[in-house]
C-alpha cells in the first residue's frame, strides 16, 4: 500500500506541479508537504504542511524522519536539489527508510555536479559540450555560458563574451561554477524525460522555447538521433527512476548540456500530453503494473 506521500519544497513551481498531477490521479492518497520557508502559499493548495530546515541542515534528515513516523509516509517526492542530496546522502548511510523517489545515490550525487557530469559523459563517451571549473576557463574558448556547479534552473547563468567578465565572475565564484561551451542553437532545444521501472522503458522528446528560463512552449517531437542518444544513457547508466535531460542540437548531432535526477518541472505538461511518469513511477513502487500509452504522442503546450 502507499497512502500518504511527503512533497518537498512545497512553496515551489515544482511542488506545485507534482501535487495536481497525483490529485488528478491518485484521490486516495493523502498528500503532505513541507517547506523551510514561510508555509505560505502552500498552504492553499496542501492542507498539512510541515515548517522544516534547510536541506543542507544538519537537522534536516532528523525533523523529515519525524514528519515520516508521526504520518506514517509511505513516499518521499523530493523537489528541491539541495534536499535530493541530502536525501541521497542519507540512504547511503542508512539514515533513512522510508522510500524516495529518486534514481540511486551514485546518479544523484554525479548529476546533481556539473563538473562532476561532464565528466561523466565524457568518460562514458556522450555527446556534451566541453565543460570545466570556472577557474580553469580560457580566454580562448569564449563565448561561455558560466552557470552554478550545483542546482538547477536560470538563476546565475552567464553568457560571457569578454575576458574582463570571465576575470570578474573568476574572482567572484571561483569553482563553485563551471564552464561550459556555448552551443550556438538556441533554437534547436529540447527537454527530455526518460522513464525506467518495472522493465519498463520510455522516453518523450520535447522541442521547447525558454522565456525567462523557464519552459514556456513545448512540443513533443520524433528524432532518431535523440532518441538513440537517449536509450544509450538509459543503458550506460543503469536507470531505475527518472531523469530529465537537456540538450541542444548541433551541427554535429545531440549534445547533452545538463542532466537532473529528480522530477522535472514540466511533469505536468507532460502529464497533459499523455507521457504520465509520475503516476507510472507511483504505480510501480506501489507494486501496480504499469499502464501503456501512445508512442506516437503529438502534441505542444503554450
Amino acid at each position: 500500500m502507499l497512502k500518504n506521500i511527503l512533497i518537498t519544497a512545497s512553496n515551489g513551481d515544482l511542488a506545485e506541479a507534482v501535487t495536481g498531477v497525483l490529485e488528478d490521479s491518485f484521490p486516495e492518497i493523502n498528500i503532505f508537504g513541507c517547506e523551510s520557508g514561510d508555509l505560505w502559499p502552500a498552504k492553499a493548495l496542501i492542507k498539512d504542511i510541515f515548517k522544516v530546515p534547510r536541506g543542507d541542515s544538519l537537522d534536516y534528515i532528523t525533523k523529515i524522519n519525524k514528519i515520516v513516523k508521526i504520518n506514517k509516509i509511505d513516499l518521499i517526492i523530493p523537489c528541491s536539489d539541495t534536499e535530493l542530496l541530502s536525501f541521497s546522502l542519507a540512504k547511503r548511510n542508512g539514515e533513512i527508510k522510508c522510500k524516495i523517489l529518486m534514481p540511486n545515490c551514485e546518479l544523484v550525487n554525479i548529476f546533481s555536479d556539473k563538473y562532476l557530469s561532464s565528466e561523466w559523459l565524457r568518460k562514458n563517451n556522450v555527446a556534451s559540450p566541453k565543460t570545466c571549473l570556472l577557474t580553469a576557463a580560457l580566454v580562448q574558448d569564449l563565448p561561455l555560458i558560466i552557470k552554478p556547479r550545483f542546482g538547477s534552473g536560470s538563476q546565475g547563468i552567464y553568457k560571457v563574451n569578454s575576458q574582463e567578465l570571465l576575470a570578474g565572475l573568476k574572482v567572484e565564484y571561483g569553482d563553485t561554477y563551471v564552464a561550459q561551451e556555448y552551443l550556438d542553437y538556441p533554437d534547436h532545444e529540447y527537454t527530455c524525460a526518460l522513464f525506467k521501472m518495472s522493465n519498463v522503458t520510455r522516453i518523450l522528446i520535447m522541442k521547447r522555447r525558454l522565456d525567462a528560463g523557464r519552459t514556456v512552449v513545448a512540443e513533443i517531437i520524433k528524432n532518431d538521433e535523440v532518441e538513440l542518444l537517449l536509450m544509450n544513457l538509459i543503458k550506460i547508466t543503469n536507470l531505475n527512476g527518472l531523469l530529465n535531460v537537456q540538450l541542444r542540437f548541433t551541427d554535429n548531432g545531440p549534445k547533452i548540456f545538463e542532466i537532473n535526477p529528480r522530477v522535472s518541472s514540466t511533469v505536468k505538461m507532460r502529464h497533459m500530453l499523455g507521457f504520465c511518469d509520475l503516476v507510472w513511477s507511483i504505480k510501480s513502487i506501489k507494486g501496480e503494473r504499469v499502464p501503456g500509452f501512445n508512442k506516437n504522442l503529438r502534441g505542444a503546450i503554450y
